[in-house]
């Protein structure tokens, strides 16, 4: 199950909050504060969302022809560029994701104070997968007025519109502006309040004006502060993520090949495996191919006085032809026979020197490895019954032994 450390920077990195949560909004671990090098030693493992002082930001909502996240990018400036009083080009327009009634969400920070906050993080060692402006995550609660509030910050949503902040105002005078600005069809007799310990202590007094204008006013203290609603909020609906434009992070593949370099190996390995195996097979054919292509040279060298396979070839068919029916003459026949006993029996140490057929009868000379071997090929000439192989000489070499053995058919 995937857990989210939720950051929220102050002013002074010293004084951060965190929070844990699962991928389903609860909270695992209790609000933490203390300077951010303590909140990066719980980032292992987890994913980082860090939000930015919403007083630092300009949210709001825009309605473009286009889908693809880079060709919104490219048109927020210029869209935006009579909403904002600085030079866009000092400015960072971060987009989120299409809503429902097609408008895009957007958050608006001066890039001084992104390249600020990336430096805190940076010497703290804690990197965000995703950084948002933290007034985004009031929630949206259907047919209500939201309001949170922080110290003197008052947060605050109204459906289908987006989040604000205010600070050093008083509640009432909050409510009484959200009354005047906005569309009379927006009821705002329905208030949810959450706030922490200090909200509550700086506004109890104008909690009670606030109960006197509405209908009905729920009001919720959260001991543990603001951050785990906050935190919920963003991983229920992301915002618009700042880490876009030049601020967008690059793809660390060694990171994410990581998990897959075993494999990877193992997989190499056995192809490796299969390619020596089929390798050594091929040598091991080719040889065979070689010993047995030059077997056939010398033996048509002896019967035909040419090595040239191809000539050897024609000669023995136009002496098939002759002898009528395509039978072959008992000479050819006996020669035929014996070279595919010779290649039958010999094994891969023996090597054949020369061969030579006369009046029924063939003469090899080999060098085989001992006489045990040499012996073994005589024998094996002889074992079917058909031939008789009698072994010459034997002389001893430095490449072994070289023997002289006559071939002769038992019964011609």
């Amino acid at each position: 199950m995937s857990e989210y450390l939720v950051v929220r920077l102050a002013e002074d990195p010293a004084h951060a909050s965190w929070v844990v949560l699962s991928e389903q909004g609860h909270r695992l671990s209790q609000t933490m504060n203390g300077p951010l090098t303590a909140a990066a030693t719980q980032a292992d493992g987890r994913n980082v969302l860090l939000l930015v002082p919403g007083l630092d930001a300009l949210t709001t909502s825009v309605q473009l022809p286009v889908r693809r996240q880079s060709r919104v990018e490219q048109m927020l400036p210029y869209t935006l560029e009579d909403t904002v009083a600085a030079d866009v080009d000092t400015l960072l327009f971060a987009a989120g994701s299409h809503r429902a009634d097609g408008k895009i969400p957007v958050a608006v920070v001066a890039r001084e104070r992104m390249e600020t906050w990336l430096e805190q993080c940076a010497e703290a060692g804690l990197q965000a997968d995703a950084i948002y402006v933290d007034v985004q995550g009031v929630p949206e609660t259907p047919g209500n007025l939201t309001l949170l509030l922080e110290g003197e910050k008052i947060y605050g949503r109204l459906p289908e519109r987006e989040p604000f902040v205010f600070v050093d105002l008083d509640l009432e005078d909050v409510v009484d502006i959200l009354r005047t600005e906005t569309d009379p069809s927006v009821h705002l007799d329905n208030v949810v309040i959450y706030a922490d310990d200090a909200g509550y202590s700086s506004h109890e007094r104008e909690l009670e004006r606030v109960r006197d204008k509405a209908t009905i006013v729920d009001v919720n203290v959260l001991a543990d502060g603001l951050l785990p609603r906050l935190a919920a909020t963003f991983i229920a609906e992301s915002g618009s993520n700042l880490l876009q434009g030049p601020y967008r992070p690059r793809s660390n593949w060694n990171e994410l090949l990581q998990p897959w370099r075993t494999p990877a190996i193992l997989v190499g390995a056995l192809f490796i495996a299969v390619a020596l195996v089929k390798a050594s097979l091929y040598l091991s054919l080719s040889r065979e191919d070689n010993a047995l292509t030059a077997m056939l040279e010398s033996g048509c060298q002896a019967a035909f006085a040419t090595n040239r396979l191809s000539v050897c070839e024609a000669e023995i068919q136009d002496r098939l032809a002759t002898t009528g029916d395509g039978i072959a003459s008992a000479s050819d026949s006996t020669f035929l026979d014996t070279l595919h006993a010779v290649a039958t029996v010999r094994d891969d140490e023996t090597l054949l020197q020369a061969m030579s057929f006369r009046d029924g009868v063939t003469n090899l000379r080999v060098v085989a490895p001992d006489v045990q071997a040499l012996d073994a090929l005589a024998q094996g000439l002889g074992g079917e019954g058909r031939f008789q192989a009698n072994i010459q000489s034997a002389t001893p070499g430095d490449s072994g032994v070289e023997g002289r053995l006559q071939i002769a058919e038992l019964n011609p």
